[in-house]
């Protein structure tokens, strides 16, 4: 079973909203960076991170972040 929750969240001081596909049951918080959409800043879809919690998924969305805009992105 799969489910897709959206996880908001506050990385270098923007509101990331980062969609996570869940799979099975009893395994809360892992699963699959899917997208990730940044409020007036980048979007990216088709992805496919495994995460193990919020805090990876911050921490890998801010690397691939730091990819698209730079190390010195703000």
């Amino acid at each position: 079973m799969h489910r897709q929750e959206d996880w908001n969240l506050k990385i270098r001081g923007r509101d990331v909203t980062v969609r996570v596909v869940l799979d099975g049951i009893g395994r809360v918080g892992q699963g699959t960076l899917t997208g990730f959409h940044v409020v007036y800043g980048p979007s990216q879809i088709g992805l496919e991170v495994r995460v193990e919690s919020r805090e990876d998924a911050a921490a890998k969305t801010e690397a691939l972040l730091s990819e698209l805009m730079g190390a010195d992105w703000y």
